[in-house]
């Protein structure tokens, strides 16, 4: 399986979880199509033509879908032992879990924690 068919099929994967996935050109870190707040998926399809080229895929947050960014392996560690009850989890660097989604309820306010040096420890989004 290339790695195209294989972001198609996770972005059908996350799709299937109730997830809403956002496409990422390849070499990029964020979106660039405009209104990809709002894709507008109807169905299986929409979802699988979203994904046709190589890149990579964002989950879009909100409406009760927060996600625990973990940036350092201090945090990525800690959260071994300390995270749990969460709806999914991913990695985008390592073999380490460093991304944590959770659903609430509640809205989330973003929280960032930077280190005394000003390095990302970890974000609540």
């Amino acid at each position: 399986m290339s790695h195209q068919e294989r972001l198609q099929q996770r972005a059908l994967d996350y799709w299937a979880m109730g997830l809403v996935p956002v496409y990422i050109p390849e070499g990029k870190k964020a979106p660039s199509k405009k209104g990809w707040q709002t894709p507008g998926y109807k169905d299986h399809d929409d979802v699988a033509s979203a994904f046709e080229k190589d890149g990579n895929i964002g989950i879009l947050l909100g409406s009760g879908l927060f996600d625990l960014d973990l940036d350092t392996e201090e945090a990525i560690t800690a959260a071994r032992l300390l995270v749990d009850k969460f709806y999914a989890s991913h990695s985008t660097r390592t073999d380490a879990v460093s991304h944590y989604w959770y659903k609430s309820d509640d809205e989330v306010e973003t929280k960032k924690f930077i280190d005394i040096d000003g390095t990302m420890i970890c974000e609540l989004r």
